[in-house]
């Protein structure tokens, strides 16, 4: 027996009226108006399968007798106003492969005795009050099908990302713990997460140079490291990576069903995917303090979809080879220190639909054709680029050529009036000295003589 109400204008209060409903196996409420706290006739459902109350307004304890719902595989009551800590009874639901509590009022530690919960693949946790991660990590380690883990927005009490004493996630994919004020350096014990498609470690305060050994996750396609305080050149590593040059990433992905991962990128737009495949291709590295060359290595990067070098200080040129990158969607160099011209090759980038290089110290031409004629003159600002669109420089450049020719036509026109005028009065001074002066004394002199 299933219930669907999902996704109307319902409000109030759910009804206490699950006692009777023994056979009950799907109870989806998402997406109402509904407020109040969790019937706790829901206990007595002992067939449920699946409770979706996402999307409420829902508050109050999370008071359900988990000990009675033993065959439970999804619950889901994200984005509601639930408060108080996560019941520890939750263990008690063996069969549970995903747990959503993501975007509640949720506070303290995680349970112990949560790792138990040894078939969970799928937990959201995202947007509470969490503290302690470090013991989180310790508990959530032992859940050893555990494929996705997103904590965002949690642990924001300056805690410190823990170095050492983490053994597991042998089988997560994701791992997202974005907006979490969290301090420290990229712990080494990433480096055995060998399935791991999926890195999300931005707006932190993490520093320290980028590890080599991340670029050799072979599975490993998508990074975010923005908005931290990263410093150091690129790893050549990073140029290298399996799944951004031979494919998008492994084959054995996990869907999160009707669940939904909120990425929060720098610009604060939210992208929803349902599982690891879904998310592009990409290198996410703005705002941080890395320095040196672009490295023109990253022409072998075909696959990617999203490389956003902006906001740090890479000087040189933008490598030719960049082109190569096929797959290319995003390319975001803006505010750093690059030099020289863009590259004309670029234009040959035919899925390209954001290119911003704006505010660094590039010259010349901007490239015509292709996808650049789709680009905003804001996207190359702060340069001393000649811009295509408008034509202005050049235009500029053609008044600078002309008037200087107009000029010299009108000054040699002066100098030339200025020269006859001048040879005519002098003319005209030796006729008046020669008739009236010198002629008549030589006519004074030949009388003399005869």
């Amino acid at each position: 027996m299933q219930i669907d109400l999902s996704y109307n204008s319902f409000t109030g209060t759910i009804p206490d009226v699950f006692r009777k409903l023994k056979s009950l196996e799907s109870l989806n409420l998402a997406s109402n108006n509904l407020i109040g706290s969790l019937p706790s006739s829901l206990s007595n459902c002992s067939m449920l399968r699946v409770i979706n109350l996402r999307n409420n307004t829902l508050s109050g304890e999370i008071d359900i007798n988990f000990s009675l719902l033993t065959k439970l595989n999804s619950l889901d009551a994200g984005s509601n106003r639930l408060h108080g800590a996560i019941p520890p009874a939750l263990t008690l639901c063996t069969e549970l492969r995903t747990l959503n509590l993501a975007r509640n009022k949720l506070q303290g530690e995680l349970p112990e005795s949560l790792k138990n919960l040894t078939s969970l693949s799928y937990l959201s946790l995202t947007g509470n009050g969490l503290t302690n991660l470090p013991s989180a990590l310790q508990v959530l380690q032992h859940l050893p099908n555990l494929m996705s883990l997103v904590l965002t927005n949690n642990f924001r009490g300056g805690e410190t990302m823990p170095i050492d004493g983490i053994k597991g996630f042998k089988s997560l994919q994701v791992l997202v713990l974005a907006d979490c004020a969290l301090m420290g350096m990229i712990p080494p014990w990433l480096q055995s997460l060998k399935s791991l498609n999926v890195l999300d470690i931005s707006w932190n305060n993490f520093h320290g140079n980028i590890p080599p050994w991340l670029g050799n996750l072979d599975n490993l396609f998508y990074i975010d490291l923005s908005n931290n305080s990263f410093s150091g050149e690129l790893p050549e590593s990073f140029t290298q990576m399996k799944s951004l040059i031979l494919s998008n990433g492994s084959s054995g992905q996990t869907s999160t069903g009707d669940l939904r991962l909120f990425m929060l990128t720098r610009k604060g737009l939210r992208y929803k995917y349902n599982q690891a495949s879904s998310f592009p291709p990409s290198l996410i590295l703005s705002n941080n303090l890395l320095v040196g060359p672009i490295l023109p290595a990253f022409g072998r990067l075909v696959k990617i979809h999203v490389l956003d070098l902006s906001s740090n200080k890479f000087s040189g040129s933008i490598p030719d080879e960049l082109s190569n990158m096929s797959s290319l969607e995003v390319l975001d160099l803006a505010h750093n220190s690059l030099s020289g011209s863009i590259p004309s090759s670029l234009t040959k980038l035919t899925f390209l639909s954001k290119f911003d290089v704006s505010y660094n110290n590039l010259t010349g031409d901007v490239p015509t054709g292709g996808q650049f004629s789709t680009f905003d003159d804001e996207d190359f600002v702060g340069n001393a680029l000649c811009l295509p669109l408008n034509s202005s420089c050049r235009k500029k450049d053609s008044a600078v050529e002309v008037e200087p020719s107009h000029h010299t036509k009108n000054n040699e026109t002066l100098v030339a009036f200025g020269l006859g005028t001048a040879v005519g009065f002098v003319l005209s001074i030796a006729y008046v000295i020669i008739s009236r002066i010198i002629y008549p004394r030589m006519q004074e002199q030949k009388t003399t003589r005869a």
